[in-house]
């Protein structure tokens, strides 16, 4: 054997020792299975959502406001409504909403029938939220920090219940860049229960949509029965729009949402036509071919 021939068998040995310790050393950090062969999905901690570009005001050259509901019971929205229970590292969007309300990392704000405000005097109490509906908890204290830490099993949240949620967007024309846009500006669990008068529906509370992002993104959910690694964030499922929904209400000057001013279903069916038609033939009327 020449000394070519043996550099380059020693070459070959070392690259196949290497793969094998990058091999090795990939399955004990991102492995798909565990140790007793249950898939673990990795969490996507380190991940933060797409900034998107924020137009100055006098660049906006025209803008409306789209108020819109989604209904879970609807196949398109499963994602957004199962698991029922957290599984696999996946969990509900009200389960997600609730636990990040629940440790203070995000806030929700008071709904009102006409109008939204973020503002401090309007955020919305978790404790009156509890008492309210009735969920089953316990309250303990940090001996460190002296705070009140809520404790809720997974069980007693009311998810099974938040069948739908309202959707506050706002659709612009920046001439700066002739861009034609949405922005989601603040999502509503809205929750249906059965009571002595029927069944009622509550709106909870708005959360402001850019402060829920950051968790949107790291939360993953499954979108295909024929396939469980088919998944996306629940931002991706927003920003993507892969989600179904009616407009109940766009903006005007009486500020009322469609109900109002519909006589009939048939009335109430045309007239969200017509906003989703308006909106999408102002894109093409800006354009001449």
């Amino acid at each position: 054997m020449n000394m070519r021939t043996y550099y380059r068998l020693l070459l070959i040995a070392t690259g196949i020792l290497a793969c094998t310790f990058g091999a090795s050393a990939q399955s004990s950090d991102n492995s798909f299975f565990n140790t007793i062969g249950e898939v673990v999905y990795d969490p996507k901690k380190d991940v933060a959502p797409i900034e998107f570009v924020n137009p100055r005001f006098d660049d906006i050259f025209w803008s409306r406001e789209v108020y819109r509901m989604i209904d879970l019971r609807e196949k398109i929205n499963f994602p957004l409504y199962y698991p029922e229970e957290s599984v696999n590292g996946r969990q509900s969007l009200f389960t997600l909403i609730f636990r990040l309300m629940q440790d203070g990392k995000i806030k929700g704000y008071e709904y009102q029938e006409s109008r939204e405000i973020f503002a401090e005097n309007y955020e919305s109490d978790f404790d009156r939220l509890l008492q309210t509906f009735d969920v089953i908890h316990s309250v303990q204290v940090n001996p460190a920090t002296g705070e009140r830490v809520y404790v809720i099993d997974e069980s007693d949240i009311p998810n099974r219940e938040v069948v739908k949620y309202f959707l506050k967007e706002i659709w612009y024309f920046d001439k700066n860049n002739s861009h034609y846009n949405v922005r989601t500006i603040a999502i509503c669990p809205v929750l249906q229960r059965e009571t002595e008068l029927g069944l009622q529906r509550y709106p909870l509370f708005w959360v402001p949509f850019e402060t829920l992002r950051p968790y949107l993104v790291q939360n993953e959910t499954m979108i295909s029965d024929r396939n469980a690694a088919a998944r996306l964030s629940f931002d991706d499922l927003f920003v993507k729009r892969r989600f179904g929904s009616y407009i109940y209400k766009s903006s005007n000057q009486e500020n009322r949402m469609i109900l109002e001013y519909a006589g009939d279903l048939d009335e109430v069916k045309s007239e969200q036509e017509r906003i989703r038609v308006e909106m999408l033939d102002f894109e093409q009327d800006l354009w001449e071919y």
